[in-house]
């Protein structure tokens, strides 16, 4: 439970900051080593956090101080960020933006417990095997893929005709049958 003023200060300022680090990331993707973006970012995030501590919105804060911390390391001593920096801001991105919106709603918060273990690992320099990313998965052509969809279609084109034809032999026997009624629901014989 949030104190409802604190709780309406904090998620207007939150949509701004939300906003102000989506363009920064957007600027950073093209420019990784702009330190100007970098440091927005940086701000956000800190404002972020104070604000969602503040409020009491601990899941908002503990995230946002773990991205901070990363963003730190990355600051400090001017390195470009990664491919897995970005990858772990756009899913934190992702998650607070959820967040927020389960906030508007009333819904309960879920701690981003994945998403810190993660950024940890990243602070480890280990490689973070994403949801869907899966090291052994071989990369698949486009003829692969359309070789495999045609077959598909193929598989469903000729379900679908055995199944119409299959239903129109159960038609034709039905309009043969006698109906049955239910006693006293007879249609009425003119």
């Amino acid at each position: 439970v949030y104190d409802d003023e604190l709780l309406e200060i904090f998620m207007e300022e939150a949509q701004e900051l939300m906003n102000s680090t989506d363009a920064s990331l957007a600027h950073l993707k093209g420019e990784p080593d702009n330190s100007e973006q970098l440091k927005q970012l940086l701000r956000d995030l800190h404002t972020l956090k104070g604000g969602a501590r503040m409020a009491g919105i601990t899941p908002v804060g503990d995230l946002t101080h773990s991205l901070e911390t990363q963003l730190e390391r990355i600051t400090d001593p001017n390195l470009t960020p990664s491919t897995q920096f970005f990858e772990l801001f756009y899913r934190a991105h992702d998650a607070i933006n959820e967040m927020l919106d389960n906030l508007k709603a009333g819904n309960p918060l879920q701690p981003a417990e994945q998403l810190l273990a993660d950024a940890e690992a990243v602070a480890r320099g280990e490689d973070v095997q994403w949801d869907g990313q899966n090291e052994d998965t071989e990369a698949l052509s486009v003829d692969d893929i359309d070789s495999s969809v045609s077959e598909d279609e193929d598989a469903v084109l000729e379900e679908d005709s055995s199944t119409n034809e299959s239903h129109s032999q159960d038609i034709e026997m039905d309009a043969h049958e006698p109906e049955q009624t239910i006693q006293g629901t007879e249609p009425q014989q003119e």
